[in-house]
């Protein structure tokens, strides 16, 4: 056998090894772990169980909610949820979590989550160092991550969230056009218009992970 022959054989085994592996962990649901949050008690500055921050490593994690910076209203399900903020120096929150296997390129997924809104949310101006009211306007972001070769896309992203108080459904549609994923990270962003302004929104109640038909 020719040198360059072993090459090519060689080389289509690796691809199909890798085709393997990509299709060994394609599924058609996944399931968050502590999708509702419930998971401990409620903290300030403190990601939830089975979730990662995504702040600035100097900068405090997301607050897991009610009964901080005034935050005082219902939950969707359960007694907890989670409080994330922009802040007026640039900085930004959101919570990632690894999957069980990978969402695939070219194929079409969707959950729901619940975002929420507190008239009140007082927490340090990183600026002016008083207390301030985090009440401007923002949107909810949801990214896909390779966690094998440091990839990320924009999946969906809200409408600018700026209801006084409340909770609302929204779908969030995954529709992976550049690679496979296998981390969800959902982060909180600046609503156009509002850049380094402070502002929060509240999350709770997220299901599972469903591959449309």
């Amino acid at each position: 056998m020719k040198p360059f022959q072993k090459t090519i054989k060689l080389t289509g085994i690796f691809l199909m090894i890798q085709l393997f592996n990509v299709q060994a962990h394609a599924q058609d649901i996944f399931y968050f772990k502590n999708p509702n949050f419930e998971k401990g008690i409620p903290q300030m500055s403190k990601a939830p169980e089975d979730w990662k921050s995504l702040g600035e490593k100097e900068d405090s994690p997301v607050d897991i909610q009610p009964g901080f910076w005034g935050v005082n209203i219902g939950t969707i399900e359960g007694k907890q949820y989670v409080g994330m903020v922009v802040r007026d120096d640039g900085t930004t929150e959101g919570i990632g979590q690894q999957l069980d296997g990978f969402l695939l390129k070219d194929s079409s997924y969707t959950f729901r989550a619940y975002v929420g809104r507190s008239d009140v949310y007082e927490s340090q101006s990183p600026r002016s160092k008083g207390i301030t009211d985090f009440l401007s306007p923002v949107i909810l972001e949801v990214w896909g991550y390779n966690s094998e070769i440091d990839e990320y896309e924009l999946f969906d992203k809200t409408i600018p969230i700026k209801w006084k108080s409340g909770w609302v459904a929204f779908d969030f549609l995954i529709n992976p056009q550049l690679g496979n994923y296998d981390e969800i990270d959902i982060m909180v962003k600046y609503a156009p218009g509002h850049e380094y302004e402070n502002g929060h929104l509240l999350i709770d109640d997220l299901t599972p992970i469903v591959k449309m038909k």
